[in-house]
């Protein structure tokens, strides 16, 4: 059965090539995760965000996730626009092409 993370969830485990998906999440900035999807990352012109693109691990599946600095999930989809707007109110500059 495949579950996938929501918003809300905590961001959980999931092992990279290189490490493990928690190692990112380590300090007092948002990560914003392509897994599995070919979407298109906004420009982050924000420095309190940090990027990763590779595969989605079996626990998220396939999608774009940003993670607050707690390490919960506070957006997840596909839709580039609802994470711009989600990030808004935040204060993050997800929106630059």
């Amino acid at each position: 059965m495949h579950r996938r993370r929501r918003s809300g969830s905590g961001s959980g485990a999931g092992h990279l090539r290189h490490g493990r998906l928690f190692d990112l999440f380590r300090g007092p900035h948002f990560t914003l995760l392509a897994l599995g999807t070919d979407t298109a990352l906004p420009a982050v012109a924000d420095a309190s965000v940090r990027t990763y693109r590779g595969p989605a691990p079996e626990a998220y599946g396939p999608g774009l996730f940003l993670v607050r600095p707690d390490g919960c999930i506070g957006w997840a989809g596909e839709d580039p626009a609802g994470l711009a707007a989600y990030a808004e109110p935040l204060g993050l500059d997800l929106t630059s092409a």
